[in-house]
């Protein structure tokens, strides 16, 4: 998509990322530019990185960049394929994962997208938040999937990550049409965005609408964590991402109603498959969503606040060993263990404290329900911070001290009484003769 001609001015509004243009000029919302990698190399690598070209109904076009994140499954920003954005009243996409603009043959690398979904709430009249789409490829491609995270990205600033796109090299609106990478760090993260750029010489630009921000987890694996959608700079070194994790779940509903379920595409398949879905948290298993889940149920309770793989049940034996179900939500839980209020007596593994408590003691076979801690300042006076039989600290009272019988320092003379005698009352007859 062409420059925007029109001044921007420095750190105003949000700038639209499109990619230079392909097709003709664009209209563009006042104070706003689409958005290319700058400060990047080009690279041939990573074929799951598409170039996404967009042809509207009235004759305008444009190009963004996406990601294929299932066979069939395109992820890029809404504005990239949102007809208003073009002026027009629907909007023809092709999807090419050539390295290079100049290679693209329509027909004989190229693919059509069959059909788009908008994430719900996106309304660039108002704002750019929800700035996310999904497309559905009519074939399946011959590409492996890049893998994308559904986890929640917290405590991830500062992350060095790998930015992607076929945009230009800087606000003069040179070079688009090459895909290129280039190594930045999570400069700032909000519930929604992911914010890009050194403000020196990196950043995403025009035309790496919908690219992929990729960051690397402690497993090894590269996910896809966010989506290129706006700068708010002329030169492109202050932009930010739509994160992906903040909207797993339309991602995985899409997954669900569109992709082969029995795939690894992070949604565990409700039907049979060949093989073994990798994708599938068994029941009792660690989720975090129901997608993960066969019973599309991932649930939590008082006893296992770690939320699990559930389904629906009616009676106990729907659930199976190990689980019960829940006559208020009709849903499996683990099985609960009798509880035991505070400082009672309780057994390890075979009872539930309450309140907060833990089960142990100074000895095994000696345990009750006590306020656990890790210091003496975490207990209430005088109570100190002491560790268990097991190793578990706990808050307990100070031992009693018990108080010595008074003794004298030498027996009383023969006749005398050990207490105090006359004294006192010849000293007070002494006071009143005086008076």
């Amino acid at each position: 998509m062409r420059p925007v001609s029109r001044p921007l001015r420095t750190l105003g509004p949000p700038l639209l990322l499109g990619l230079l243009a392909a097709c003709g000029p664009v209209a563009v919302e006042p104070g706003r530019a689409r958005s290319a990698i700058v400060g990047g190399t080009a690279i041939t690598s990573d074929p799951n990185v598409y170039l996404l070209m967009i042809r509207g109904d009235n004759g305008q076009g444009s190009t963004c960049t996406a990601t294929l994140i299932a066979p069939r499954t395109l992820i890029t920003a809404a504005h990239c394929v949102d007809p208003n954005i073009l002026g027009a009243g629907a909007v023809t996409l092709v999807a090419s994962n050539v390295p290079d603009e100049g290679q693209v043959k329509y027909g004989l690398n190229t693919v059509k997208v069959k059909e788009t979904r908008i994430l719900p709430g996106w309304t660039p009249a108002i704002s750019l938040d929800n700035d996310l789409a999904l497309a559905l490829l009519e074939s399946p491609q011959d590409v492996t999937p890049k893998p994308w995270n559904s986890s929640s990205l917290a405590g991830r600033g500062g992350a060095p990550v790998r930015v992607l796109g076929y945009g230009t090299t800087g606000s003069n609106g040179l070079g688009a049409g090459l895909r290129r990478e280039v190594a930045l760090t999570v400069r700032q993260l909000s519930p929604e965005l992911l914010y890009l750029g050194n403000g020196v010489d990196k950043g995403i630009c025009h035309g790496d609408s919908g690219g992929p921000t990729f960051l690397t987890f402690e497993d090894g694996v590269e996910r896809l964590v966010g989506v290129h959608s706006f700068t708010v700079t002329e030169d492109c070194l202050d932009g930010a991402d739509t994160r992906v994790d903040a909207y797993a779940s339309f991602v995985q509903q899409w997954l669900a109603d569109h992709e082969d379920a029995c795939a690894a595409n992070d949604v565990c398949a409700v039907g049979s498959c060949a093989s073994p879905d990798p994708d599938c948290v068994p029941l009792g298993g660690a989720c975090n969503n129901v997608f993960q889940c066969l019973g599309r149920q991932c649930v939590s309770d008082v006893q296992h606040p770690q939320p699990y793989c559930s389904k629906t049940c009616v009676t106990d034996p729907d659930c199976g060993a190990g689980f019960t179900c829940d006559p208020a939500d009709h849903v499996c839980q683990r099985v609960q263990l009798p509880l035991v209020r505070p400082l009672e007596p309780c057994i390890p593994g075979a009872t539930f404290c309450e309140s907060g408590t833990v089960c142990t003691g100074p000895a095994e076979g000696n345990t009750r329900c006590n306020r656990p801690c890790a210091q003496t300042s975490d207990c209430p006076n005088p109570e100190r911070c002491q560790p268990g039989f097991d190793g578990m600290k706990i808050c307990t009272a100070p031992p009693a001290i018990v108080i010595a019988a008074a003794t004298l320092a030498a027996p009383a003379a023969p006749g005398c009484s050990t207490g105090l005698g006359l004294a006192p009352f010849l000293l007070i007859a002494i006071v009143l003769r005086r008076r």
